[in-house]
């Protein structure tokens, strides 16, 4: 198992140098790739919160479960609780506004 295991994980790496050589040779050929999206403050919230959650619930838990109670806890934050998050998924936006020009 543990051989099949370091075959799959080189064949990953493998799979990981074509994507960075095709980028690098798109990049030289003056191929544009669009920005990300913008997230957004929920977004935001659900990355710095979710493993605690994930912890406060139990690790087993389903992540449909994981996810309904992130909603909750972000339903539940008050306005100056939130602000943290609106400004991050601001100035995201102005990166997404600024590199889609």
């Amino acid at each position: 198992m543990c051989h099949i295991y370091n075959v799959r994980q080189g064949a990953n790496k493998v799979e990981s140098m074509k994507n960075i050589l095709e980028k690098a040779a798109e990049a030289r050929a003056g191929v544009v790739h669009t920005p990300k999206k913008p997230r957004s403050a929920y977004d935001y919230f659900d990355g710095d919160r979710r493993t605690n959650i994930e912890i406060d619930i139990g690790w087993g838990t389903k992540k449909g479960y994981v996810t309904q109670e992130v909603k909750r806890r972000w339903n539940a934050l008050s306005k100056q609780e939130r602000e943290p998050y609106e400004e991050e998924a601001r100035q995201d936006m102005e990166r997404f506004n600024t590199q889609n020009k």
